[in-house]
């Protein structure tokens, strides 16, 4: 599996990207094919069977470069096989505009796996 983006939902009322970050090296990025515009409200990801490196870390930079996590995706235990982050967690909800990029550093080389849904609600 190579790093990518899996699935772009991104003509709804709640849009979805999914991104699967594959850690050949320790750092991997992959950007949206769509532009997305609303609040990031949930965050998931699910480590499946090989977890990258722990406490590695993950941004998601909108066209401005700014990080719509907000600095929630630092230090990620890959002990823990799944995680969330709720609208709470994000300051209520993070705005974004434009593509999106997935960066994930600090990952090792082990070919481990970060599975992540952004959960995006559509700005009206």
């Amino acid at each position: 599996m190579a790093t990518a983006i899996n699935t772009e939902a991104h003509d709804r009322a709640m849009q979805v990207v999914k991104a699967n970050l594959t850690f050949a090296s320790a750092s991997q990025s992959a950007t949206t094919t769509h532009s997305y515009y609303g609040f990031v409200t949930q965050v998931f990801i699910d480590h499946g069977g090989t977890a990258p490196s722990d406490n590695w870390d993950l941004v998601v930079t909108d066209e401005f470069g700014v990080d719509v996590l907000n600095g929630k995706g630092a230090n990620i235990a890959s002990g823990t096989d799944q995680h969330t982050f709720t609208q709470a967690d994000l300051d209520n909800g993070m705005a974004c505009s434009g593509q999106l990029t997935f960066s994930g550093t600090n990952g090792g080389t082990s070919s481990g796996v970060a599975e992540i849904y952004l959960y995006i609600a559509r700005y009206q």
